[in-house]
């Protein structure tokens, strides 16, 4: 997305925070009525993520992008929509808890990131705590905090938090 109102400016770059995938998985949608349409991209940097079987397994979380004025772009804003996505997370982390038995790693990955990217980390990381019983669970998860540590999103999300 661009802007020509004043200067040419890219306000909406998915490649910056690596984010999307393919035409059709970007939603826009004013979540917040604020008359300002927010952009609803997921990540797909998990994809292959410790060799599972499936591709459906993979954890796409969406990240909320809000157009911010005076910087003229789109920045990740889950936080601020953590109450509206905090209700479909928690669903899911009851869900997978009522299981008699264990969730599949991408089950398991997709509430913890979930959490992550609204910023509540250390939930998801004792979610993922308790969830997880496959014997590899300390490589799964240092493997997961690289990838985390990496990420525009993530690293945005928690140094904006730490500024505040």
């Amino acid at each position: 997305m661009a802007d020509f109102s004043r200067e040419f400016k890219i306000i909406f770059d998915g490649q910056k925070f690596y984010v999307g995938r393919e035409g059709n998985d970007m939603t826009i949608s004013d979540l917040d009525g604020d008359g300002v349409q927010e952009i609803i991209v997921p990540i797909t940097v998990f994809y292959g993520f410790q060799s599972w079987g499936s591709v459906s397994e993979t954890p796409l979380p969406d990240i909320i992008f809000k157009y911010e004025a005076g910087k003229r772009e789109y920045l990740p804003a889950n936080p601020h929509f953590k109450e509206c996505l905090l209700q479909d997370i928690e669903a899911a982390d009851k869900s997978l808890r009522a299981l008699n038995e264990q969730p599949s790693l991408g089950q398991l990955m997709s509430v913890a990131l979930d959490y992550v990217f609204v910023g509540e980390e250390l939930k998801g990381w004792q979610f993922f705590d308790e969830m997880c019983k496959l014997p590899d669970k300390a490589k799964i998860k240092a493997a997961m905090q690289k990838e985390l540590n990496e990420h525009p999103v993530y690293r945005y999300v928690y140094k904006r938090r730490a500024n505040r």
